[in-house]
């Protein structure tokens, strides 16, 4: 079997997916999609550069749930991911702020089911490397 070594600085474990996002700063409205989300922070791929501390809220479409998942949420670092004429050229992480419990566990869930169906060597988690 083929491990791989997960050395993880975060609090959480993050799953690869692409979800559409809205998110609405300053009375503005962003389209975007994540990049990778955990039960309690995303990296978002958006239209715009958002500044780090800005609140925002996000309404993220996940594939099982009829209703987009609601989060308000703090941006934590923003950057540019390629140039400024392309769509989505932004990347942005953002911390959840206020996400219902019920919401949170979904997201949870799906980051763990996502995560074992891959070779991780779990005891790894948090280690720096030897």
């Amino acid at each position: 079997m083929n491990t791989a070594k997960v050395t993880e600085k975060r609090q959480r474990l993050r799953a690869k997916v692409a979800w559409p996002v809205f998110l609405e700063s300053n009375r503005r409205i962003i389209r975007g999609e994540t990049i990778n989300i955990s039960s309690d922070a995303a990296f978002i791929r958006c239209e715009e550069a958002l500044e780090p501390g800005e609140v925002i809220e996000l309404a993220v479409s996940v594939p099982f749930p009829s209703s987009p998942i609601r989060i308000i949420a703090e941006v934590v670092r923003s950057e540019t991911l390629g140039s400024d004429a392309e769509p989505l050229s932004h990347g942005t992480i953002v911390q959840f702020m206020i996400i219902s419990d019920e919401d949170r566990k979904f997201i949870s869930s799906f980051v763990s089911d996502q995560l074992t169906s891959k070779d991780i060597d779990w005891t790894e988690k948090g280690s720096s490397d030897k």
